[in-house]
């Protein structure tokens, strides 16, 4: 039994070999990738605070600048209000024309002299009289119409506010004015 003992245990110390592991090289290489990722971590850090400080400079710098901007931004978007209005009139003027406008071809053109006398040729009748007697045909005439001038200095290229909505005002009264006479004609 000897034997077999003293060969069993030079089996089990050659079997005992090939389990011995050198953990040394492996340590080593792991302790040398801890070491890298932590200089890059404070490398990051260190950049990090950089950004920081950088941004908080530059905020402090250009808030006020910001500040500014935004206050001129709040005048002109009053600007672009202000033009808003003063086109909105002016489309509000344009449509009115174009109703008058509509309005009296309608009875100028169905009135017309020369059109009542091609129509009684072609009838083979007597001309009809005008239904309305030459002395009271209708008149047309257009409203006052806006000037630019009084809505947009062309010296400064700014509307005054108080010019603009006293303008509005009075061509507003005007247009009323001139809607119901027209409905009473």
């Amino acid at each position: 039994m000897d034997q077999a003992s003293n060969l069993v245990k030079e089996v089990a110390d050659e079997y005992s070999n090939y389990f011995k592991v050198d953990t040394s090289e492996v340590v080593k290489q792991f302790d040398n990738s801890i070491e890298e990722n932590l200089i890059i971590l404070e490398d990051f850090c260190a950049l990090l605070d950089v950004i920081r400080n950088e941004n908080t400079s530059r905020l402090e710098h250009l808030l006020p600048e910001i500040a500014e901007k935004s206050k001129q931004m709040e005048t002109l978007f009053s600007k672009i209000d202000k033009l808003e209005l003063f086109v909105k009139m002016v489309k509000d003027q344009v449509n009115q024309m174009e109703e008058e406008l509509i309005k009296a071809e309608e009875i100028f053109a169905s009135k017309s002299k020369v059109k009542q006398f091609i129509s009684s040729l072609l009838n083979n009748s007597k001309p009809k009289s005008p239904t309305t007697p030459p002395n009271k045909r209708p008149t047309f005439g257009f409203n006052d119409i806006f000037k630019t001038q009084d809505y947009i200095d062309n010296r400064s290229g700014q509307s005054d506010s108080s010019e603009f909505q006293q303008g509005e005002s009075s061509n507003s009264s005007e247009i009323k004015t001139n809607e119901t006479s027209e409905m009473t004609n």
